[in-house]
């Protein structure tokens, strides 16, 4: 974990020190290469004076114009992508994000940049509290916040849809399937939507949600999950939630949790035993499901146990002991279900208490 917090931090401050130079420097000088002088023979013919010639002058390419910061001509009267965010009243929460975690000085010119942008709209459908809780460090879980939005490329609409994921400036994946109709989806449920708005520094692309982080960074800045991510942590599964996955987590909430006998709920949170990492891998699908998707029938565990999953009352019914509550959260690395009660019980712990 520690290692991963470290590689984010030195991406955050790489990012912000080459827009600084970038920004400072100017186009580097191209110098020929010498061509040397023929060496005569001992019978040298006489030859006509050499012709002035200029150097050649470098074949510019997309790389070289993104690493250089020229602007094509067609583009130079556009706005920047900070001028859109500023210009476009439906952007003004995430601009404002930008600005109180000091940043926003950082999508000046030259760039490029390519932005996924969620609207206020999106922004006001994350549960209440969580986007408090971001902004509560403005330099350390806001910036990553924002940061995990942008990309230090200028992606055409062409070349994301040649992609199946891109690495964002906070050193965070973002992965890209494309629907059969021909539009994109972040992360697996984040829709891209509308054309994208061109900018003379990169391009802006607007989408429906807001790019959370990975399940464990959420479960750290969710105060509902206290119980369980001291329980995660002493398992060891921290770390996996971690990777890439994909994965579902079925987390009971606090509530949940300290329902439990005192004595079980103080050996799952303080020991670190087999029979405690098989009980929170029962909660753990190894892949990523959704809530449009989620129906009657038995989903497999990475506890090598299913979860039977009944509709009844319009309500979602897991082993007959648990329902889903309406906090859902879409995570870099899968979705976050939080249910309000668990669904096996460690046979160890409940033979112990």
């Amino acid at each position: 974990m520690y290692n991963k917090l470290y590689s984010k931090e030195v991406c955050k401050y790489l990012f912000v020190g080459l827009l600084f130079l970038a920004a400072c420097g100017g186009t580097p000088e191209v110098i020929p290469t010498p061509i040397p002088s023929p060496v005569p023979t001992e019978t040298p013919k006489p030859t006509e004076a050499p012709t002035s010639t200029a150097a050649p002058e470098p074949t510019a390419t997309l790389s070289a114009t993104a690493t250089l910061g020229v602007v094509p001509t067609a583009t130079q009267n556009l706005p920047s992508v900070a001028q859109i965010l500023a210009d476009n009243g439906r952007f003004s929460t995430f601009k404002t994000a930008f600005e109180q975690a000091n940043l926003d000085e950082a999508l000046g010119d030259p760039g490029p940049f390519t932005l996924f942008v969620p609207t206020n709209d999106a922004f006001a459908k994350l549960p209440p509290g969580l986007f408090d809780a971001f902004r509560a460090d403005p330099k350390g879980d806001l910036s990553d916040l924002v940061l995990g939005h942008v990309v230090n490329d200028n992606l055409a609409l062409t070349a994301l849809m040649g992609l199946t994921a891109v690495t964002t400036a906070q050193g965070d994946r973002i992965s890209i399937q494309q629907n059969a109709d021909g539009s994109l989806r972040l992360n697996g449920s984040v829709a891209v939507v509308g054309e994208p708005l061109l900018a003379r520094n990169g391009i802006v692309y607007v989408v429906d949600a807001v790019l959370l982080p990975d399940i464990a960074d959420l479960l750290l800045m969710l105060p509902q999950f206290t119980l369980l991510t001291e329980a995660l942590d002493a398992a060891g599964m921290m770390q996996q939630l971690h990777e890439s996955g994909p994965f579902t987590l079925f987390a009971p909430t606090d509530d949940a949790l300290a329902a439990l006998p005192q004595e079980m709920r103080q050996q799952l949170l303080q020991t670190a035993d087999a029979d405690s990492a098989s009980f929170l891998r029962n909660h753990l699908v190894g892949q990523q499901l959704f809530p449009t998707l989620i129906d009657a029938g038995t989903v497999p565990t990475l506890g090598d146990t299913d979860i039977v999953v009944t509709l009844a009352d319009g309500l979602v019914h897991l082993n007959d002991t648990a329902q889903l509550t309406n906090v859902v959260l879409q995570a870099a690395n899968g979705t976050i279900f939080a249910i309000d009660g668990l669904l096996t019980v460690p046979t160890t712990l409940a033979s112990d208490s």
